[in-house]
C-alpha cells in the first residue's frame, strides 16, 4: 500500500514539473496568460463599442487559426455568447470589418474534427449562418455582375467553409450511427433536425457554382454535395429555371472528371428526389438534358466510366436516351 502511495506520488511529481515545464516555456508561458489574463477579459472587450470588437475578434481569429490548443481554449471559454451578440448587434454591415473578422472566427472554431457544435447551436449558429449567408450571397452575386463594390469574397468564404465544417460534422454523426448499426440513432437524428434549415441555401449554392472563383466553386459544390448526401433534394424550388441554367453552365465549364463525377452525383440526387417532372418541359430542362447527352458520348471516348454511367443514369429517370 505504501509503495503504491509512493507511485502515486512520484506520477504527481512528474506530472507537476510537465506542467511547469510546460508553463516555462514561451508558448506555455503565452497559453497561461492568454487563458489567465486575456479571456476574462474578453466578454467585455468584445461588447465595448466600436471599433473595440474588431481589433478582439482579429486577435482571436489570428490565435485560433494557429493554435490548436488556443482554438480549443476559446471554445471551452464563456465568450461564445458575447461572440454571437456581437454578430447579432452588426447585421446591418455583413461587410464591414467585426462581421468578417467574427464569421472568421466562427469558421475557425468550427473547424477542428473533435469540435463540440452543440454550445454554437445553442446560440443560434444555424439560424445566424442561414440568414447571413443569404445576404451575402446576394451581394456576391451583385458584385460579379457590377465588378467595384464592396467585396464580399472574404465573409463569404468563412461562410461557405464554416458550412462545410457543419455538414461534415453531421455526415460524422451519421456514419458512425451507420456503422454502429444497432447503436442509437437519437444523437444523429437530432443533429439531422437541428441542422435541416440549412437545406434552404441548396438553391444559393447552385447558383454559385458556375462562378468564376475557385475558391468559392470548390467550397460551394463540397457543401452541396454534403447537403445532397444528408437530405437529398430537400429544399424549395430546387429545380426552378434559374437552377438548371446554373447546373448546365457548370456542367461544361467544368472538364475535369472528378468534377464533373462530382456534379453529376448532385444532379442525380436532385433529380431522383423530385417527384415534379415539370422542369423537363421548360428550356432550361431541355438544356441540361442536352448537355448530359453530349456528356455522355464525350466521356465514352475519354474511357470515365463514372461519368458514362451516371450520366446514363440520369437520363434514364428523366426517360430520355442518351443515344439520341
Amino acid at each position: 500500500m505504501e509503495h503504491g502511495e509512493r507511485e502515486g506520488e512520484e506520477r504527481s511529481e512528474r506530472g507537476e514539473e510537465r506542467s511547469e515545464g510546460v508553463h516555462m516555456s514561451p508558448t506555455g508561458r503565452l497559453l497561461s496568460l492568454i487563458t489567465e489574463a486575456l479571456l476574462p477579459q474578453y466578454e467585455s472587450l468584445l461588447l465595448e463599442p466600436d471599433p473595440v470588437p474588431v481589433y478582439a475578434l482579429k486577435l482571436l481569429v489570428t490565435l485560433t487559426e494557429h493554435s490548436t490548443r488556443m482554438n480549443r481554449l476559446v471554445r471551452d471559454s464563456t465568450i461564445l455568447p458575447a461572440i454571437f451578440q456581437v454578430i447579432a448587434e452588426h447585421q446591418h454591415s455583413v461587410l464591414g470589418g467585426t462581421m468578417q473578422n467574427a464569421l472568421a472566427l466562427l469558421s475557425n472554431l468550427t473547424g477542428p474534427k473533435d469540435a463540440d457544435l452543440q454550445p454554437f447551436y445553442r446560440q443560434g449558429l444555424v439560424e445566424v449562418l442561414c440568414g447571413i449567408f443569404s445576404e451575402v450571397a446576394i451581394l456576391y452575386t451583385a458584385q460579379e455582375e457590377q465588378p467595384g463594390r464592396k467585396s464580399s469574397h472574404a465573409p463569404l468564404l468563412s461562410l461557405l467553409d464554416t458550412l462545410h465544417n457543419i455538414l461534415s460534422s453531421t455526415s460524422t454523426v451519421v456514419r458512425r450511427t451507420l456503422q454502429a448499426q444497432q447503436g442509437d440513432t437519437q444523437a444523429a437524428e437530432e443533429v439531422l433536425l437541428i441542422n435541416k434549415p440549412l437545406t434552404q441555401l441548396t438553391s444559393l449554392l447552385i447558383q454559385m457554382l458556375p462562378c468564376g472563383d475557385v475558391e468559392v466553386y470548390e467550397e460551394a459544390s463540397q457543401c452541396l454535395s454534403l447537403l445532397m448526401q444528408l437530405y437529398g433534394g430537400d429544399g424549395p424550388e430546387v429545380l426552378c429555371p434559374l437552377n438548371l441554367q446554373s447546373l448546365s453552365h457548370t456542367l461544361q465549364l467544368q472538364t475535369q472528371p472528378k468534377q464533373r463525377r462530382l456534379l453529376l452525383h448532385i444532379i442525380k440526387r436532385l433529380i431522383t428526389a423530385t417527384t415534379d417532372s415539370l422542369w423537363c418541359g421548360t428550356a432550361e430542362g431541355q438544356e441540361l438534358v442536352h448537355v448530359l447527352q453530349r456528356l455522355s458520348h464525350a466521356a465514352r471516348s475519354h474511357a470515365d466510366g463514372t461519368v458514362v454511367s451516371v450520366a446514363a443514369e440520369i437520363l434514364t429517370v428523366i426517360g430520355y436516351s442518351n443515344d439520341s
